[in-house]
């Protein structure tokens, strides 16, 4: 394996011991990418190489957060960075300003067709093999992981501690037609999730939490 899911969360905590409080999702990729970087240096792999925005084959041509390939083999990794604003924030030293960025929802939805889009990197990628993948979420926002209503209308896309994430088809709980005004074109069909997940948030620091889904 390329690299497994405890040596992704020592990469992590690593970064969280800086005290460092990312502006964006950008700078959060970025600083994890260098670190991946840094780690396969240390042990002298130097045929694992780190790619950021890397290129999908798919008709969308949309593009994977980080890639790290040797020779075929490739780990994908994709990152959600979901934020409100929090007072005594800082990066080396100047203060960060979060976006509140609300629309919880559609950042579950968005998580969760992170995980469908690596479980389907080969499909959509011939010829080239996923040794490993990981969706990655981190969040200042209790409302992720905190359980709401069953009658949520995205039920089927919550993030809540101790779920189990269901291998069936994931929709939106809305009595009529999903409209693609509220949630946006990309957002209206249902997620088709092959494998079996359960949502364990960790601390990151005492501000952020993550979520690691290991494909």
């Amino acid at each position: 394996m390329i690299i497994s899911k405890e040596e992704l969360e020592q990469i992590l905590k690593k970064l969280a011991k800086s005290g460092n409080t990312y502006s964006c999702e950008a700078q959060f990729q970025f600083e994890l990418a260098w670190e991946l970087k840094k780690y396969f240096e240390l042990q002298k792999k130097n045929d694992y190489h780190v790619f950021l925005e890397y290129p999908s084959q798919d008709k969308d041509r949309k593009r994977y957060d980080i890639v790290i390939r040797k020779d075929n083999a490739h780990c994908v990794i994709e990152l959600k960075y979901k934020t409100k604003d929090q007072p005594d924030l800082y990066y080396d030293g100047v203060a960060v300003e979060l976006k509140n960025q609300a629309a919880q929802d559609l950042g579950r939805y968005d998580f969760l067709k992170d995980v469908m889009r690596i479980e389907s990197f080969e499909e959509n990628n011939p010829n080239k093999k996923l040794d490993c993948g990981y969706a990655v979420l981190l969040a200042n926002d209790s409302t992720y992981w905190e359980r709401e209503g069953s009658t949520t209308l995205y039920r089927d896309f919550s993030l809540y501690n101790k779920r189990e994430i269901p291998n069936t088809s994931l929709k939106w709980n809305w009595k009529d037609e999903v409209k693609e005004s509220t949630v946006g074109k990309n957002r209206v069909d249902e997620l088709n999730i092959k494998g079996h997940y359960t949502v364990n948030w960790q601390p990151f620091n005492d501000k952020f939490k993550y979520l690691i889904f290991k494909i």
